[in-house]
């Protein structure tokens, strides 16, 4: 039965005009009678997709390898577009050094860097005074097209013996900030996730 604007009727409208009850619904013989009629009341399901054919349409969109492209180039150059490290005495430790590494100083799409002019990309042994400015906070994630919320992040790591950074990013390289930045972690009753910093006025 077709019913022109039928999102616009009112119930009793709708039950009279498909012979239905308001109460009881469709008789039996009702139901046979539209189903041999109209079909099953249910959906053709189609077959789904594999994850590969998922997986491979990805590589469609031409961004796709723009972003695949700009990563190997900065990975075959070892350059960080979104990350600075500075190595330096340890305060608390005098007699050794560690490395300050800020990261996440890039854009949502992984290459545009927000890193000051400063600190070309790839270069090493520049010297950093005390204030000095070095990027920007940023929305780079780590994976394209999958933006963060803006930040920064800061770790404090162990120098290697040659003063080397740290091939790797293991529990035993990074060491506990909180002594560094003077500062008293939340309770882990709290949210574990998130504690509260004043940044400095300049």
């Amino acid at each position: 039965m077709k019913m022109d604007k039928w999102w616009l009727a009112d119930v009793e409208t709708v039950v009279r005009d498909f012979g239905s009850d308001l109460e009881k619904g469709l008789t039996p013989t009702q139901v046979k009678d539209r189903q041999e009629k109209y079909g099953p009341n249910q959906l053709v399901e189609k077959k789904g997709r594999s994850a590969i054919s998922l997986f491979l349409d990805q590589f469609r969109d031409f961004m796709i390898w723009v972003l695949i492209g700009a990563a190997l180039v900065s990975g075959f150059l070892k350059e960080w577009v979104d990350a600075v490290a500075i190595l330096h005495e340890d305060p608390l430790h005098p007699a050794q050094k560690v490395w300050s590494y800020y990261t996440g100083m890039a854009a949502a799409n992984g290459t545009d860097s927000y890193i000051v002019q400063d600190f070309p990309l790839g270069a090493a042994g520049i010297p950093v005074k005390a204030g000095q400015l070095l990027g920007y906070q940023g929305t780079w994630s780590g994976k394209p097209l999958w933006p963060g919320w803006m930040h920064v992040h800061f770790a404090v790591l162990r120098a290697g013996n040659r003063d080397d950074f740290p091939s790797e990013f293991t529990l035993e390289a990074t060491l506990d900030p909180a002594p560094y930045l003077n500062m008293e972690l939340k309770p882990e009753t709290d949210t574990t996730n998130s504690q509260p910093l004043k940044c400095g006025q300049p």
